[in-house]
């Protein structure tokens, strides 16, 4: 579903669309794959994806699939209703591309049964369980009707909205698996890029794509600096370059590791 400018979101995407202009690259000719843009050839050449935040859609984790039947693609979401309904998430995931493909039907079947795996956790710097809040929708009183925002970062209005959730962080999720890297990071992780973008310093991760949420636990002049500070961080190793815009208090930012993008 496309954006919608409102009202009071007029002044912080300007100010969004002046920081990206000065931080992050606009030009390259990454593939969409519905709402995240991949080099091709990297995901062509990848095995290990990883994927936080399927909320109620895998469009993204099914498509890459499409062009290579080999990558091994894990999927995060503790969210009750995605937890739920993933077997009809799974199905859904990428139909509305399945015309450009032959027999996509059946490869689509077989993608869900030989690539995606799906467990319901969260991703947080920390392990463990924590209070997963959401934000009260009208007529959706309980957590398994809901389908909007989800945060580990604190209360949206009511601090009795929560379910608790376990939370692991990638470092042992790697362990677990017996990854010693990962080729593609999808993170959708509602307030918490920050920290994910702290723990991969230390991990070896080729293309990471982002979903910043500016106004989740912070306030805005506090996120923008965040994200400054993770550019800072990542700018040696890592080309820095524009997913797409918004038009909402959010960035999608694409970190691609410079010795796999230039190489």
């Amino acid at each position: 579903m496309a954006d919608r400018l409102r009202p009071e979101n007029v002044e912080i995407v300007k100010k969004i669309r002046k920081f990206e202009k000065e931080y992050v690259i606009r030009k390259h000719n990454f593939k969409l794959y519905r709402n995240y843009r991949v080099p091709q050839s990297l995901v062509q050449n990848s095995k290990n994806v990883l994927s936080f935040g399927v909320g109620g859609d895998a469009n993204f984790e099914k498509l890459i699939c499409f062009d290579n039947p080999n990558l091994d693609v894990r999927m995060f979401d503790p969210t009750p209703y995605t937890v739920k309904n993933i077997g009809m998430i799974l199905a859904k995931g990428g139909f509305r591309q399945f015309g450009e493909f032959e027999n996509a039907e059946q490869r689509s079947k077989d993608i869900i049964k030989n690539n995606l795996k799906f467990k319901p956790y969260a991703y947080s710097p920390n392990n463990g369980k924590l209070k997963f809040y959401y934000k009260t929708e009208v007529g959706n009183p309980s957590a398994e009707q809901t389908l909007g925002s989800f945060s580990l970062v604190g209360p949206f209005d009511d601090p009795d909205n929560f379910v608790e959730v376990d939370c692991k962080n990638i470092k042992t999720i790697m362990e677990e698996l017996g990854w010693s890297h990962i080729d593609i990071l999808k993170t959708d992780v509602e307030g918490l890029w920050y920290d994910v973008g702290k723990e991969i310093k230390d991990l070896d991760v080729k293309f990471w794509a982002t979903e910043i949420e500016l106004g989740l636990g912070n306030t805005y002049d506090e996120a923008f600096d965040k994200v400054r500070e993770l550019i800072d961080l990542h700018k040696d190793q890592y080309n820095i370059y524009l997913n797409r815009e918004r038009l909402k208090a959010m960035m999608e930012i694409i970190f691609y590791r410079k010795d796999v993008d230039e190489g």
